[in-house]
């Protein structure tokens, strides 16, 4: 069973063990896919199946089918997640993976963002969220109306943001509704001053 979002890594659920060890040494090939699970039989296969309904699944594999048939719906499903790599990310979540557990985290929660080293640290009021996406990621991805970059290392989301202290080197920081403050880069600026309407502060 495929998904499309990379959030939601493929399950294997077969009922003959040879089939499904068979099935899972064809997707260790593809060191880019995850098996998140391999189930025996219907039951179990309907908790990842009603998340995969969810996520927009793209495909199953029926038995009997060959390699042919697997390497079809597999190159088809990775079209997909390319394409929507590369394409703005619209919708009003973010899923973050920890383990076997998913947490949707509404965008509209999120008051920003900081690098941690490949990952992207997500911070919603007193909790923080470690997601497996980089800051440049998320930087294209991100609705620009909503979020910005102030810094290589940080996103802010911008009705969080409470006041500016603008120092004349450069170094200036970016001042939230909860108190914390973000330093912001020279590079980055003028263009948080552009998305608050501030195009000729200085």
């Amino acid at each position: 069973m495929k998904s499309l979002r990379r959030d939601y890594p493929p399950s294997v659920a077969i009922d003959e063990a040879l089939a499904r060890s068979n099935l899972v040494l064809l997707l260790r090939c593809h060191p880019e896919i995850e098996i998140v699970g391999e189930c025996a039989s219907g039951m179990e296969a309907l908790r990842y199946a009603l998340r995969a309904f969810d996520a927009g699944a793209l495909d199953y594999l029926l038995k009997p089918f060959d390699n042919r048939r697997f390497e079809t719906a597999l190159g088809r499903a990775k079209e997909r997640i390319a394409h929507v790599r590369n394409s703005p990310r619209t919708g009003e979540y973010i899923v973050v993976k920890s383990g076997r557990q998913l947490t949707f985290l509404k965008l509209s929660e999120i008051d920003w963002i900081e690098a941690a080293d490949y990952y992207s640290c997500l911070h919603v009021g007193a909790r923080t969220h470690l997601l497996r996406r980089s800051m440049a990621e998320l930087d294209e991805e991100l609705d620009q109306s909503l979020f910005c970059r102030i810094h290589r290392s940080t996103i802010v989301r911008l009705d969080r943001v409470r006041g500016l202290n603008l120092n004349e080197n450069g170094d200036s920081e970016v001042l939230l509704n909860d108190g914390t403050r973000l330093r912001m880069s020279r590079r980055y600026r003028k263009k948080l001053q552009s998305h608050l309407g501030l195009p000729g502060t200085s």
